[in-house]
């Protein structure tokens, strides 16, 4: 399986988690189920942390010594925007991590998640339309 599938199933598997946190947002159940957001804050958070440590992985292996001036340019913003997205969503956790602060501002918590989440899905699509094609032709010919 070329590394691109599996990095690319991975980003089907974040999107499945995120749209389904966002679709259960509401102040009522997160008043009473703080618990279930954050748990699946919690599961998306260690997804995310996997992913992008391979990511990063493969556009190394992918790109050291073999790769144009242009491969790697590539490379490096997407390890960027990859990395500021993490930054965001450290601090979002910290944030949020706990069902009590959850409780505390459902609003605030549920603005601020759909925000996060935008900006991840917005990654994700990106990656999907570049880093992959990337990945792919910087591998060697079989």
């Amino acid at each position: 399986m070329a590394t691109s599938e599996s990095l690319r199933g991975q980003h089907n598997e974040l999107l499945r988690e995120i749209g389904e946190l966002v679709r259960s947002l509401n102040a009522g159940a997160l008043r009473t189920g703080a618990e279930k957001a954050e748990a699946a804050l919690s599961r998306i958070s260690g997804k995310l942390s996997v992913h992008a440590d391979a990511e990063v992985s493969s556009l190394r292996a992918a790109l050291s010594g073999r790769s144009g001036a242009s491969h790697r340019a590539d490379a490096c913003r997407f390890i960027g925007d990859m990395e500021r997205m993490l930054a965001s969503f450290t601090a979002f956790r910290l944030k949020w991590s706990d069902p009590g602060s959850i409780r505390t501002d459902p609003a605030g918590f549920m603005q601020e998640t759909r925000s996060l989440f935008y900006v991840i899905t917005k990654t994700i699509e990106r990656e999907d339309s570049g880093l992959f094609s990337l990945l792919d032709s910087s591998r060697p010919a079989a």
